[in-house]
């Protein structure tokens, strides 16, 4: 996994990322490589004139 590497070669703690809160796929993917949901930003991000969250998602390098 990636991710793993990252923390092994670049000695990384934690690995964040942020994702628009309709994205389904994303969030999946996210959860099935041991993501965890850190927060939520509300209505961080407009897009096409409508408001979403974006959701905040970690992986630190106990958890791998």
């Amino acid at each position: 996994q990636i991710c793993s590497i990252a923390f092994k070669v670049l000695s990384l703690e934690q690995i964040t990322a942020n994702v628009f809160q309709p994205n389904i796929a994303s969030i999946r993917v996210l959860q099935k490589n041991g993501f965890k949901h850190k927060g939520t930003l509300p209505n961080a991000v407009v897009k096409d004139g409508n408001d979403y969250d974006l959701l905040i998602y970690g992986l630190t390098k106990e958890t791998i």
